[in-house]
């Protein structure tokens, strides 16, 4: 009978761009480094990315983290569970 089991996970060091906000050079900058799609509203008005994920497109909205995993893959993260989750560290050279 499968029983329940505790983990701890483990410290990996992502690279990660804030989405913060819709302006051109941002939408741009996040999209060509993400891989992702701009996305728009029913009035043609950017409203966020679409991001290639491994579990299919996720939309990313302003002021989410996009984060590249480990083996390069990109997703999305809110920015309440980022705080949570990860701690800065020494500045990407």
């Amino acid at each position: 009978m499968p029983e329940v089991k505790r983990f701890r996970k483990r410290p990996v060091i992502v690279d990660v761009m804030h989405f913060s906000d819709l302006q051109p050079e941002t939408l741009a900058r996040v999209a060509e480094w993400s891989g992702a799609s701009i996305s728009y509203d029913d009035n043609g008005e950017p409203d966020g990315l679409h991001i290639p994920t491994l579990e299919g497109v996720l939309h990313a909205s302003v002021d989410d983290w996009i984060i590249r995993g480990v083996h390069g893959e990109h997703y999305a993260c809110k920015p309440d569970i980022f705080a949570l989750t990860y701690e800065p560290v020494d500045p990407v050279e």
